[in-house]
């Protein structure tokens, strides 16, 4: 069955307004969809903070060449010929370890969300996120947050909800109940000062509890963290 992907965004701005970033942040895209991959390439080109440095219309073509780019964002398509976007990922995160993988797709099954993840995903936006969303999410994930849309956000919130093992899980990595509380925001797309504002709490008190549950996980991001303790 052919794929049914979103019409590329509508009535795209000129512009997409931020401060102006004297260092733009290297950004390459994965996706097979021509139409798709040259709308998100004009966004971020025309974005003053964001520069496109490579484009690839697969993984395998991602993998031989994206290396030599120097990207910082990767935007990653999941469902490709020539290999699909959760093994790229996987594999690229070898390759490139500081490359910071944010899914864009079409596609919100909860086992997929997961699975990129764990592959190594820092952010999850579906493809009718609009532009200043995707170039948010960018910077976002560049300044250190795990961008995701709402829907995503509240997928992850009802499978923590509805998951029985959650604690036990938990407590099998001796996490305390406060982080705990602090996981559970972050996978319900809270950031920082969100969290300490909602637990009563210092934002740098967020930090040094983050820095204790990555330890404890043995992970280095906010979306791994919930993929590992949630995701299983």
């Amino acid at each position: 069955m052919a794929r049914t992907d979103p019409e590329p965004f509508p009535n795209t701005p000129n512009t997409v307004a931020h401060s102006p970033d004297p260092m733009p942040i290297a950004v390459s895209i994965i996706e097979d969809d021509a139409g798709f991959r040259e709308t998100l390439e004009r966004v971020i080109n025309l974005t003053p903070e964001l520069h496109c440095v490579s484009v690839h219309p697969n993984g395998r073509h991602a993998l031989a060449h994206l290396p030599e780019a120097h990207a910082e964002v990767v935007l990653v398509d999941i469902r490709m010929p020539q290999l699909g976007g959760i093994e790229c990922v996987r594999q690229l995160r070898g390759l490139v370890p500081q490359l910071l993988p944010v899914m864009l797709t079409a596609y919100g099954d909860d086992e997929l969300i997961f699975e990129a993840l764990r592959a190594g995903a820092v952010g999850y936006l579906l493809k009718r996120a609009t532009p200043a969303q995707i170039v948010d999410a960018i910077i976002e994930v560049h300044e250190g947050g795990s961008p995701m849309t709402p829907e995503i956000a509240r997928r992850i919130a009802v499978y923590l909800h509805e998951s029985q093992p959650t604690a036990a899980k938990a407590d099998d990595h001796n996490l305390t109940a406060r982080e705990r509380e602090i996981l559970d925001l972050v996978a319900q797309g809270a950031q920082s000062r969100k969290i300490a504002e909602t637990l009563n709490i210092a934002t740098s008190t967020v930090s040094n509890h983050l820095r204790k549950i990555y330890a404890k996980l043995q992970v280095n991001s906010r979306a791994a963290a919930v993929a590992k303790l949630y995701g299983n």
